[in-house]
């Protein structure tokens, strides 16, 4: 089953304005784009983006990258991603979502 909406979260130790940069060029790259975001303070920003569907296995494993690590919850989609998606049946169709990103500072 697909849900309506995608709830993406993950953290990092990493820089957020290379953090930021990187996942915004990811959903780009998966067929994507940037609807708004919203930043709490320097610990957390959460992105909302729309996506087709075929890209969103490819954007959660370029977001387990590259300094960020998803929650077991963002992992457990993109495996049921990996599985259910059929191609052609879902070629031109989009999904919303959101990736919450927690930033620890040492």
């Amino acid at each position: 089953m697909i849900p309506n909406y995608l709830r993406i979260r993950g953290t990092t130790k990493e820089n957020r304005y290379k953090i930021i940069d990187y996942v915004v060029s990811s959903i780009n790259k998966c067929s994507g784009y940037v609807t708004n975001h919203t930043t709490f303070s320097n610990a957390i920003i959460v992105i909302n983006f729309e996506i087709e569907l075929i890209g969103v296995t490819n954007l959660l494993n370029l977001l387990n990258s590259n300094g960020i690590t998803l929650l077991d919850e963002s992992i457990e989609v993109r495996d049921h991603f990996l599985k259910n998606i059929d191609e052609e049946e879902f070629k031109d169709k989009e999904i919303m979502g959101s990736i919450q990103i927690s930033f620890f500072h040492e």
